[in-house]
């Protein structure tokens, strides 16, 4: 019998597409990116928490790419391990290195 995912708050999910703007926030052209925010991806896969901050706004094309090229993933923070937080794991969001967080807003981080 398949176990039952549960759903991702409304309020959470309502934050990451506001933070998105319904674009897709890795945006890789090089790979064909839609532009589209449809998938809803969890950075960190294990326990597949429903935190703002754990999950990005992603077109299925980038969906797809993040899962075929976990190292590539993990250096960029799309996905991020298992002993680290995702609000404490910098992501590359639409080309720029940010940390997202908890009130579904971005920071910049400085170079």
């Amino acid at each position: 019998m398949k176990q039952k995912t549960k759903q991702i708050p409304k309020k959470v999910l309502d934050l990451v597409v506001e933070r998105s703007g319904g674009h897709c926030e890795v945006m890789s052209t090089a790979i064909g990116c839609t532009g589209r925010g449809e998938h809803r991806h969890h950075r960190k896969i294990s326990g597949r928490e429903h935190t703002i901050e754990n999950l990005l706004d992603v077109c299925h094309v980038c969906h797809a790419h993040i899962h075929a090229h976990p190292a590539l993933s993990y250096a960029m923070g799309w996905l991020v391990k298992m002993n680290y937080s995702p609000g404490e794991v910098t992501v590359i969001r639409q080309g720029q290195e940010v940390t997202l967080t908890e009130d579904g807003g971005v920071q910049i981080v400085d170079s």
